[in-house]
């Protein structure tokens, strides 16, 4: 998935307004599409989780991110099954389930 009018600017510096826009353009679009099929750049996933393309690039960096494509022109894509895939994988219930990232939890589960 190729969404140019979402690639024209950087959304870190877009007003909330227009932010929120492109997130529901975004959803609507995804909500139609093929998961196994469909790619989105760093730019479309950060908008669809409403974080910044930083944060995406880096957890990607650190390894604690989505698993992605390297194209051969070096451009980074995920794989929209494995953005939902981790999504269901790291769903809570509570603040004292399981983190994906243990260090950062507080909270101790009594077992």
């Amino acid at each position: 998935m190729n969404v140019e009018k979402l690639n024209s600017t950087d959304t870190d510096n877009k007003p909330v307004s227009t932010q929120m826009e492109e997130h529901l353009q975004l959803v609507q679009q995804l909500q139609s599409a093929d998961p196994h099929l469909t790619l989105l750049t760093g730019k479309e996933l950060a908008i669809y989780w409403k974080v910044s393309k930083k944060k995406i690039e880096a957890d990607r960096v650190s390894g604690a991110g989505i698993p992605f494509i390297r194209l051969s022109s070096g451009a980074i894509r995920y794989r929209l099954q494995a953005v939902l895939q981790h999504m269901a994988d790291n769903q809570c219930t509570n603040t004292c389930n399981q983190s994906p990232r243990p260090e950062k939890t507080k909270c101790q589960n009594a077992n």
